[in-house]
């Protein structure tokens, strides 16, 4: 056989190996049993609905953004009006004491709706030393609720008020 052939197939060879050992390494370091870090949105959603809509039996259900001085949050109220099912978080260089803070996250867990109050926490951070709370109640007449919020950023209280239509 030709040398010239011998070496083509020999490169051809060690490409092809080469190439099989690098999809058996990745798949096996992608499947290591290792939690996948979530998906977390790159900007508050846009739209929002108040309303219950066609499925939903409580006027408290639904997508509610509400504006603060603290950021942007939009808090997921279940179908039935009984559970807070997510909040997502958008705060661009908010600033508590020495604390300066821009993070894009959402929360999922369950925080009961009671008497058409609601009560949120969650941390801020992954140390969990920056707690947030989010309390509010629901005005039937204005349909939107509204309420306050605070963060212990560090030894440093920060609150303010907070209004979701």
């Amino acid at each position: 056989m030709n040398p010239l052939k011998q070496y083509r197939y020999l490169v051809f060879a060690l490409i092809l190996i080469f190439s099989i050992a690098c999809s058996a390494a990745n798949s096996l370091f992608n499947n290591s049993g290792a939690p996948s870090q979530p998906s977390v949105p790159t900007a508050a959603p846009v739209t929002t609905s108040s309303s219950n809509g066609s499925s939903a039996s409580s006027p408290l259900a639904g997508k509610w953004i509400a504006a603060s001085d603290l950021g942007k949050f939009l808090l997921t109220i279940d179908p039935a009006g009984e559970n807070v099912t997510a909040v997502a978080i958008e705060l661009n260089n908010w600033k508590c004491g020495g604390t300066l803070l821009t993070t894009q996250m959402t929360v999922q867990d369950t925080w009961p709706v009671s008497d058409n109050q609601i009560s949120v926490d969650f941390y801020l951070d992954s140390d969990q030393v920056m707690p947030l709370t989010i309390e509010g109640s629901y005005d039937q007449q204005q349909k939107a609720f509204s309420g306050i919020w605070s963060v212990d950023a560090y030894g440093t209280t920060c609150s303010g008020t907070w209004k979701a239509t």
